[in-house]
């Protein structure tokens, strides 16, 4: 330290990086007895943050989605996202010439007629219908998520852009499966958002067993099916260990969510994917859910004795749901008074914030019960029109199309199987739970939609095995169109 302060410096530079140094511990210290701790927390955030945000915004793409997630404060996680998106959009402009057949193509058809649909839905609610300040930006705040897709097309490397996306969504799957598990065990709340309290099945509780309700379940579910894909892939080969143990981390997170529709869409999708990794690699994965699902079972055994019986018990209530105060009661309720709804507006819905119910006798605390709905595909038609809906249903058929196109590079493999089964069990779970219109949800899809983009060039040639229309940027792992990799 002394050879670099007299040898790199003047002691006069160093005397002045020291006092400066010994001053800002003291404005830190003073600060900690006066301020709040969560003023001082968003100093030291800002300070770490504001450097990252103007050189290396990509660094902030995991942070970002998990405050986005996680932070108690909507406006104030949707200002920092909005912020984040600004400071990207930046970055895509200045990749524009490579980037703009992938925006202009197919696949952002759909995409248009939702944005417009959304624009003639918000322009309703807030002149025609008056639905209110707060339940329109309450209702139309998730589709600002939609414009991830910048950001997952403006850093996406020329090179392997594959490992680049998936591991930034490995990444957010392991802080929910996290913060899940940790919460799930101790029955300790470390976040605010989303819903942690006692197991409750057919009115009865279980007070020694945690559900935990947060967001980030869409991220979790994705990385179970590429661990899985990735297991039948490699097999014992390098990394299956970390595979493996992602795998039972993320099974884990889901079994504490205790959600019996996430359970069966879970259980579909990882099938899904052995289903389109081949008949050998489904009886591989076969073999890796048995070994998964007995360890998992055990280590549930001893950690919570009673946790498999409470499993057993929740799969089992399924088939006595249907009663007026049941979970399926409460669904049935709300999607009669939502189709009465639609066919009195001739489909249009009620716009963005609007009510399409009156409220329930015996539900408090939810004071957005006459504007939600746990179907999903209920929801968009009530908020932006049916017209609106068949335009996501139109882009999810695409989607699946245009990776089910890319299915014959051995490569891409898994992460296309993960891309249509992730997909396809998204469609259904949004029966139940409309994560089609949370923000974590559209982050998701933002993400696949802009890696589908980049790939749709390539598509047509590796479909048909014509290798040759693809230069050395199929080397090393690139997939990106040789036009690309010769501008890097």
């Amino acid at each position: 330290m002394n050879r670099y302060l007299s040898g790199a410096r003047s002691p006069g530079s160093s005397w002045l990086i020291i006092s400066a140094a010994i001053l800002l511990a003291l404005v830190l210290g003073l600060a900690s007895v006066v301020l709040p701790k969560i003023f001082i927390a968003a100093a030291i955030v800002l300070l770490v943050a504001t450097p990252t945000y103007i050189w290396r915004p990509a660094w902030l793409i995991v942070p970002v989605i998990a405050f986005q997630m996680y932070f108690p404060s909507q406006p104030v996680s949707d200002v920092v996202t909005v912020l984040f998106l600004a400071r990207t959009a930046v970055s895509l402009f200045s990749r524009w010439p490579e980037m703009r057949s992938a925006i202009t193509g197919p696949l952002m058809r759909p995409v248009a007629v939702i944005v417009l649909c959304i624009t003639v839905s918000f322009l309703a609610a807030a002149t025609v219908l008056q639905n209110g300040k707060s339940p329109i930006y309450q209702d139309g705040r998730v589709f600002v998520y939609w414009l991830w897709i910048i950001p997952f097309l403006a850093y996406s490397p020329r090179q392997n852009p594959t490992r680049w996306l998936t591991g930034n969504i490995l990444a957010i799957a392991t802080i929910a499966s996290v913060l899940a598990v940790f919460q799930g065990t101790t029955g300790i709340s470390l976040i605010t958002t989303g819903r942690i309290a006692q197991l409750e099945t057919l009115g009865s509780y279980s007070s020694d067993v945690t559900r935990v309700q947060i967001p980030g379940f869409v991220f979790v579910t994705f990385g179970l099916f590429l661990s899985a894909a990735n297991l039948i892939k490699r097999g014992f080969s390098a990394n299956w260990w970390l595979h493996l143990a992602l795998a039972a981390l993320f099974a884990l997170a889901i079994v504490f969510n205790f959600g019996r529709a996430l359970w069966f869409w879970s259980v579909l999708g990882v099938a899904i994917v052995g289903f389109l990794m081949g008949w050998r690699a489904l009886a591989k994965l076969g073999i890796w859910a048995t070994i998964l699902s007995a360890v998992l079972l055990c280590s549930l055994s001893i950690a919570r004795p009673r946790i498999v019986d409470t499993i057993a018990d929740r799969v089992s209530s399924v088939f006595k749901e249907g009663g007026g105060r049941t979970s399926f009661g409460w669904r049935e309720i709300e999607n009669q008074n939502a189709i009465k709804v639609l066919r009195d507006s001739r489909l249009l819905g009620t716009g963005l914030g609007g009510v399409y119910r009156t409220p329930v006798f015996g539900i408090n605390g939810f004071e957005n019960q006459t504007r939600y709905i746990h179907n999903g595909h209920l929801s968009l038609m009530l908020k932006i029109s049916v017209v609106g809906y068949l335009a996501y249903v139109g882009l999810f058929a695409m989607m699946v199309a245009q990776a089910f196109r890319l299915r014959h590079d051995p490569k891409l493999r898994p992460i296309v199987a993960t891309i249509i089964a992730w997909l396809l069990t998204f469609g259904g779970q949004n029966i139940t739970q409309p994560d089609i219109m949370s923000a974590h949800g559209l982050t998701l899809l933002a993400a696949l939609l802009s890696f589908l983009l980049l790939h749709r060039k390539l598509a047509p040639a590796q479909a048909m095995g014509l290798s040759h229309l693809t230069d050395g940027s199929m080397r090393h792992g690139a997939t990106v169109p040789a036009r690309w990799s010769a501008r890097a």
